[in-house]
């Protein structure tokens, strides 16, 4: 089958997160700036001081590149944090100044401006002493006076009216409904990120750090309104429709108490002031229409937007699906873009040229095996995409489900690459000290596992195909297709899935799929005709003389056949490859796993990034992992490291700690990880003590923001690793809203017998832990072939 990549792709604005130290200089010059790029007013403004702050924030809102806009020191190390760097500076930079051709600018609102909807279009304009003049740049936008500025306010003002504000005058009571220049960037976008909810924000005019706060309500997609401390009497006129016109959209209702009892209207209140009374002309305001306050700080006020892990904030319909094939060895696809704007392509007149590019992958086929297109939505991963996309891109990130990269707005394809899973795994790896590498014996099993069908294969999960390959690999010389058929048929069990599988039908079946996929290969026996020594050939070694390897006779091949008793020759089939029973008993428990963990990610479950025989080194540390994958887990990556046992040897204490060790070190990278355990059969009861003990005091999840939940060890049986999707012993039925955690907790109730959960009261943090049954888990059918 030819290799294809299908999804869709979007073209949407470049967020960019505005970095500096406050000063009512720059802050001029970044509402300049803002005002300038499509989805200028959706981009949020940092202080430098707090990196941390800024890296959580930037990931909740979708933040693709940090920019700073002043010289601080601190400013351009947050600019460079791993995976919000742009690349290039000047000239070719994403402020630098908008040209009439192909440059690195972002792309501004110019060819959007028809996108629109006519009605409320006003230029404001104030004088430059008035003391709310700082306040009326970020409330209303500025185009300033750079060639692109003056093209774009003659376009603007072409569409608007324009409205003067005189010293000491109030504002409009229509302002909250204008479009402004400002409001003019959001052309084609719907902003469907976690909203901080309606706000007022009390903001000090002359100092910059406060209109910072009232900018990020907005860049937050929250409706948000400014009350200038000392001079609310200018704005309280507009305040009041605004505020009406908040109530009547219902956005201040659904407020109950924590017994379920309805309480009335409330609107948050962004105190960007020192901290007290807020203006009588606003509690007034809001007491005449029965609306409490809900006094937050600025910071407390962005975090109300925390929750969004999934699709990015920025929906545009600049979009399409695509359905592409791979080229160049299973690793490229090149992908068409859709254009931007109903406007001009090129008006002649300076612009910018770069916006973002988001894919969705949804399914990718016949991609090289070892290599994957589903990169975990990990920053770090930016410059492994680089690396392998083109070092030409500006910037690059992976997202949930595909990845974010930058491209000229003229341009109609992209290409991208897959990448190798053994670089993706090591990367969660990197630090001092540490390193890993695949083994022979896992790059053997990898290559198996593509030669049964690769990741979402069930074939090492049905018992019957199970007990005719291992059949195959016991027999010396091979197994008649009757032999092989009688196998499957005896060890079928539940399989296949109804009713899409015929059960008479399904022993052929499995026999004609391995003969397919040439993992069995077929063999002519014949016996010389003159010391009878029994020998096999293959096809293609058939000749019309024969020799023998005993005797070293020739004879004719005739000769050998005719001889045959009743004259029957029946053809044998053997295990491509050579593959001994011993080595594939091992393999096939870890395709097994390798599937029912594919099977938690739907669509995207055979792309999964996954080693097999992952070798790894660390301080006091040197021992292999059956199996390493990386499964999404709300939109942020999970790795699942593993021990997988067949019939033989045991999930032993030994083990369980080498895996502890990686766990501990891969969550102090920051991304989460779990412990596997998988048995071709049942537990023992030292594995079930040895889990148990491992279990009992979990780590909580590092998910910010989620509940605390304990990180149990994911544990299956060969219950769960034969049973087909629609069974009740399959994983698919374990909380599958919860993904890899429900999987863990689920794991354990079915196969560790826990009953519950409880705080631990030997933890110095609050943590749960499990609660065990004292009976032993139900065991399954112990005759399983071997």
């Amino acid at each position: 089958m030819d290799g294809r990549v299908t999804g869709w792709v979007m073209a949407r604005p470049v967020r960019a997160s505005l970095v500096f130290e406050p000063s009512a200089e720059v802050l001029r010059f970044a509402v300049e700036q803002a005002t300038l790029l499509w989805g200028g007013q959706y981009q949020p403004m940092f202080r430098p001081d707090d990196l941390g702050w800024i890296e959580e924030m930037s990931r909740v809102l979708g933040v693709d590149v940090l920019l700073a806009l002043d010289p601080a020191a601190a400013s351009e190390r947050a600019a460079a944090l791993d995976g919000y760097h742009w690349r290039g500076r000047d000239e070719w930079g994403p402020l630098a100044p908008a040209k009439d051709y192909v440059n690195h600018r972002l792309l501004g609102p110019e060819r959007l401006l028809d996108d629109l909807p006519r009605g409320s279009w006003v230029l404001p304009d104030w004088a430059a002493g008035d003391p709310l003049d700082d306040l009326f740049r970020v409330w209303f936008g500025d185009y300033g006076t750079s060639p692109q500025g003056v093209s774009l306010q003659s376009q603007f003002a072409a569409r608007a009216t324009r409205v003067s504000i005189g010293v000491g005058e109030e504002v409009p009571a229509d302002a909250a409904s204008w479009m402004t220049p400002l409001i003019a960037t959001g052309a084609g976008i719907e902003y469907k990120g976690v909203s901080p909810g309606a706000t007022f924000v009390v903001v000090e005019p002359s100092d910059p750090e406060s209109l910072i706060a009232l900018w990020n309500a907005r860049a937050c997609g929250a409706p948000a309104f400014p009350v200038p401390v000392s001079y609310e009497e200018r704005v309280i006129t507009a305040a009041d429709a605004w505020l009406q016109q908040i109530m009547k959209g219902g956005r201040l209702g659904g407020w109950t108490t924590g017994d379920g009892m309805p309480l009335g209207p409330r609107i948050y209140v962004w105190q960007a002031t020192e901290a007290g009374e807020l203006p009588a002309a606003l509690v007034e305001l809001l007491a005449g229409y029965g609306v409490a306050p809900m006094t937050v700080s600025p910071e407390s006020g962005q975090e109300l937007a925390r929750g969004w892990y999934g699709e990015h904030p920025f929906t545009t319909n600049y979009m399409h699906t695509f359905s592409q094939p791979l080229e160049e060895d299973g690793r490229v696809v090149r992908i068409p873009v859709p254009a931007v704007g109903n406007g001009p392509q090129n008006s002649g007149a300076p612009r910018g040229d770069v916006v973002a590019v988001q894919l969705n992958i949804s399914t990718a086929t016949g991609a090289r095996p070892d290599w994957t297109f589903s990169v975990p939505n990990k920053r770090s991963y930016a410059r492994l995409l680089l690396k392998y996309d083109g070092i030409l891109l500006n910037f690059e990130r992976p997202v949930d489900d595909g990845r974010v990269l930058s491209v000229s707005v003229g341009a109609r394809e992209l290409t991208i690459s897959a990448v190798p899973s053994i670089a993706i795994i090591g990367n969660l790896l990197d630090a001092p000290g540490w390193s890993a590498r695949q083994t022979p014996g896992g790059i053997f099993v990898t290559r198996l596992v593509e030669r049964l069908g690769g990741a979402g294969s069930t074939i090492a999960n049905q018992p019957g195909a199970r007990a005719a390959l291992l059949a195959v690999a016991r027999s010396e010389r091979g197994l008649p297709s009757g032999a092989i058929i009688q196998a499957v048929k005896r060890w079928q069990g539940s399989w296949p899935v109804p009713p899409w599988g015929d059960a008479a039908g399904y022993p052929a079946d499995v026999f004609q799929f391995l003969l397919r996929q040439a993992i069995l290969r077929p063999v002519l026996p014949i016996d010389c005709p003159y010391c009878t020594s029994s020998i096999v050939f293959r096809p293609e070694d058939l000749a019309t003389q024969m020799k023998c390897e005993m005797c070293l006779r020739e004879f004719p091949l005739g000769l050998a056949l005719g001889k045959r008793p009743n004259g029957r020759n029946e053809w044998l089939y053997q295990l491509a490859g050579h593959v001994g029973h011993d080595r594939l008993s091992e393999a096939l428990p870890v395709m097994a796993t390798l599937q029912v963990l594919c099977s938690r990610s739907y669509e995207r479950g055979p792309m999964i990034p996954y080693v097999l025989g992952w070798a790894v080194k660390g301080p006091q540390l040197d021992c292999e992992v059956d199996i390493a994958a990386v499964l999404d887990y709300h939109g942020i990556p999970a790795l699942v490291i593993g021990e997988i046992k067949s019939w033989q040897g045991s999930v032993d204490v030994n083990d369980l700690n080498n895996l502890k060790k990686i766990q501990a070190h891969i969550r102090g990278q920051g991304v989460e990880c779990f412990i596997l355990a998988s048995v071709m059969r049942e537990l023992r009861d030292d594995e079930i003590s040895a889990l148990r003990d491992l279990a009992q005091h979990p780590p909580n999840t590092i998910l910010t923001g989620s509940a605390i939940e304990p990180v149990l060890p994911i544990v299956l049986t060969e219950r769960n690793l034969s049973a087909t999707w629609s069974g009740q012993n399959h994983p698919t039925h374990w909380s599958p809203a919860d993904g890899v955690l429900g999987l863990a907790k689920e794991s354990c109730r079915a196969n560790l017998g826990m009953t519950g959960l409880e705080p631990d009261p030997d933890s110095e943090e609050f943590r749960f832990r499990p609660i065990w049954s004292s009976a032993v888990p139900a065991t399954a059918d112990p005759h399983s072939p071997s």
